[in-house]
Order: structure tokens, then sequence, then C-alpha cells
């Protein structure tokens, strides 16, 4: 049953079932979460969004001064400025300038244009080369030909997020070795770059049969899986792996601010989705808890900039209030599957619960 997921994790080094540590971006991502799961059987991802050239540099020297096992790197696919839209611009400015003098900001203009922000992509795939990273997985779409050709050419193994089948096709077309197929539970933005938001509604557990149909290569289940009954009903669905990001929030090693891993701890109490699906932020579709100021901004049906506009606009609004711990305003990613969180464990002692949970089912199936 599970013979694709054994083949999986063999060719990459990993101890069955092959359990993928998500990359989360802000920082959560920290060089010590990354090794400690390189170093207990698992893959790291190192999230190089918003990262700037030196400090992805100085990441990977940290990893890989405490391991050396291979380790992933995630990269955003830049997005363009063509849907520049001034008069959301104007209104999101408005609406956001409200929270930022709660927070003692002063308030910011409106961009005379949309080329207020250079991405550096490029560049961090040439890093990402010349550092010998070997697993590169991408989010937000599909890279140029002549990246995926520079990267293949140095025997990269790359993979793709997809949020429906079509872009799973679309990826495995452009020669991606291996397809993360993430559902509508899953914590942080959406990976997938197709417009609609319909894109981004299909659950893992529907979406992730219909991928493994759809394409030959490796399929990487993500969303909700929080404990043993998720990684063995996602590789019974045929998935060669599963990546968890909101399982590792709480670890000791996550960079999760103490405010937000108070308010996950609390989000465990709940009887009711403590999340909500929200452009609010950046602009792109992400989940997290919910928050008064996503709630508001949702609330006063503004057209909210596409990302990355919104996300640059709101960047240090957002830092301020992880600073000072500003619950209100803090984006504090995380899965529907929030309230199942384990906290105050290492990342080590995680992978082995989970590790111990999938053996034990599998004892009493036999």
């Amino acid at each position: 049953m599970f013979n694709q997921s054994l083949t999986f994790a063999n060719s990459m080094a990993l101890q069955w079932p092959a359990i993928i540590q998500a990359p989360m971006a802000g920082g959560i991502t920290t060089p010590a979460l990354v090794a400690a799961v390189a170093e207990n059987g698992g893959l790291g991802s190192f999230a190089t969004g918003s990262l700037t050239s030196d400090a992805l540099i100085k990441g990977i020297a940290d990893i890989q001064s405490l391991t050396a096992k291979p380790f992933s790197a995630n990269i955003f696919v830049p997005s363009s400025n063509k849907d520049y839209d001034s008069s959301a611009v104007e209104a999101y400015v408005k609406a956001i300038n409200r929270f930022r003098r709660e927070l003692g900001l002063e308030a910011i203009k409106v961009p005379e244009s949309p080329q207020f922000f250079k991405d550096n992509f490029q560049e961090i795939i040439d890093i990402l080369i010349d550092k010998n990273i070997k697993i590169v997985s991408f989010a937000f779409g599909i890279p140029s030909s002549d990246s995926i050709e520079k990267l293949k050419s140095k025997g990269t193994y790359l993979v793709g997020t997809a949020n429906s089948v079509e872009e799973a096709k679309m990826l495995e077309e452009s020669g991606f070795d291996a397809i993360v197929a993430q559902g509508y539970e899953a914590g942080g933005h959406r990976g997938g770059f197709l417009t609609s938001s319909a894109y981004s509604a299909m659950s893992m557990f529907t979406l992730l049969p219909q991928v493994v149909e759809a394409v030959k290569c490796p399929v990487i289940a993500a969303g909700g899986i929080m404990e043993g009954k998720g990684v063995i009903a996602a590789l019974t669905l045929g998935a060669s792996a599963v990546q968890l990001g909101t399982a590792f929030l709480a670890v000791k090693e996550s960079g999760a601010s103490k405010t937000y891993k108070e308010e996950l701890e609390k989000a465990k109490t709940k009887d009711c989705d403590v999340t909500m699906v929200t452009r609010a932020y950046t602009g792109k579709l992400a989940r997290g808890l919910r928050t008064k100021f996503a709630e508001q901004i949702e609330a006063e049906g503004i057209e909210i900039p596409h990302y990355p506009i919104a996300h640059y606009l709101s960047t240090d609004l957002r830092k301020q209030a992880a600073a000072l711990g500003y619950r209100d305003v803090m984006a504090m990613w995380c899965g529907q599957g929030v309230q199942q969180i384990r906290s105050g464990l290492s990342a080590s002692a995680l992978l082995e619960e989970i590790r111990n949970e999938v053996k034990c089912i599998l004892h009493e199936l036999k």
C-alpha cells in the first residue's frame, strides 16, 4: 500500500514516513528548526520569502553549521504589478493607517507608482546554486523556463505547490520533480497561482487523490495534518510524503513570538474554527487566527491591492504588532488543525511522537 512513500523516503534519504517541515516565512523556520528536523530524519525547509540576499546567505550558513543533512529552501515566485490599482491602494492605505496610529506609527502616504519594491528572485536562485542546496521548492507560481533549466542543470530537485489539479499538471509539464497538494485547511498563504479563489477551496483529502491520479511525479500532502492518523490517511490516498506547518509552530525551535505561541495555546480550548482565510494582510489568500485587523479590513469591503503590494504596505505594521505583542493586528498564520497543536515539545520530540502514532496505527491494522 505504501510502496510509493517508501520509495520517496529512500530516494530523499529520509526516515519513513517522510515528514517535511513546511517553509514558513517571517522568521518562523529558524535555522535551529530546519536543522533539528533534518537531523531527526525529516526534511527541514528554510523559507526565503521576504529575506534579503545577505540574510539568506547567513541563514544557510547557520543551518549548515548545525547539520550536514540535506534541507530544502523555498522561494516565492514574484508577481507583476500589472494590476496596480491606485484607488484600491488609496483605500487600503487609509484603512491600515488607523491601525498604524494605534501602534504608534506614522501614517504612510499612497505610493506614486507600483515600483516601490524590488524582488531578489534571480539572486536567490544564484545563491542556492552557489551554496549547493539540492532541494528547492516554489510557491505562488512557476518560474521561467530559464530558471528551471538553470536549477535542473545543477541537479536540483524541484518541488512546486498546487491548490488544484490544473496547477499540478502545469507544474509537472514544466519539469517539476514533485508537487505539494495544498488543501484549504492549510495555514499560511495559498501556494497556488491561478487567480480565482475557487482554486483554493478544495480540502486536502479531496484534492490529494485527484492530483495523485493526474500526475506521475511524487505528490506531497499538505493541509490539516497534525498527528499519525492524518499521516496514514494521506499515504493511503497516494501521497509519497506529508508536509506539516502548523504542527511545528509551537515547538521550541520555532521562531514564533511568545504572544503568537500563547494565542496558539488558547486556540486549543475553542470548539469552533478559530481561523479565517483573508487577503487583508498581504493581498493573497492566507489562513491564520482571526484578528481584529483582518475582520475589520474584510468587513469594510474595500478592494485589497494584489500581492505583493498589500504585503509591502503592511510589513512594518505587522512587525510593530509582533514586537509589541499586539494580538489584534499580528498576522498569526496557522491551519484548521490548530486545536490539535502540541506545545512545549522540541522538533525531534514532535517527530518521534508522530512516528510512534503511525507505528501504533499500523500495528492495530495487522
